[in-house]
């Protein structure tokens, strides 16, 4: 039923609700390694899953990690589809109490973002 609700505010238009500064890319995570390709575009991960670094050998991409990113991508797409005044009518409904509790599930998620002070967010897994 929340479903239902929300999808009233989508529509086929596509807004810069949330902007991608940087989409693509894969680094290794072993910190004595540093390997990275920063053209590997996303719709290509999927191919990356299990991959050993050509580096160190360590794993690339997770399954678990690769869903996430899916799933991130996901949720900009729905939000990019929502009207900005109605972005604003949702938002405007939200409780301080509202907001710290979708910190928490982002954060439960393994997702992690970084304020820089100027209305942009990094979100590093």
């Amino acid at each position: 039923m929340k479903i239902k609700k929300f999808n009233q505010y989508l529509t086929e238009n596509i807004y810069d609700n949330v902007e991608v500064s940087q989409s693509g890319g894969l680094n290794c995570d072993n910190e004595e390694c540093g390997w990275s390709d920063m053209n590997i575009p996303v719709s290509e991960y999927e191919k990356w899953v299990n991959i050993k670094c050509p580096n160190c050998g360590s794993i690339l991409l997770t399954e678990e990690d690769h869903i996430k990113t899916k799933n991130l991508m996901d949720a900009i797409d729905m939000i990019n589809s929502i009207n900005p005044e109605d972005i604003d009518k949702l938002t405007g409904n939200l409780s301080t109490d509202d907001i710290i509790d979708a910190y928490e599930v982002l954060r439960k998620l393994g997702i992690r973002s970084k304020d820089d002070g100027k209305g942009t967010f990094e979100v590093n897994f």
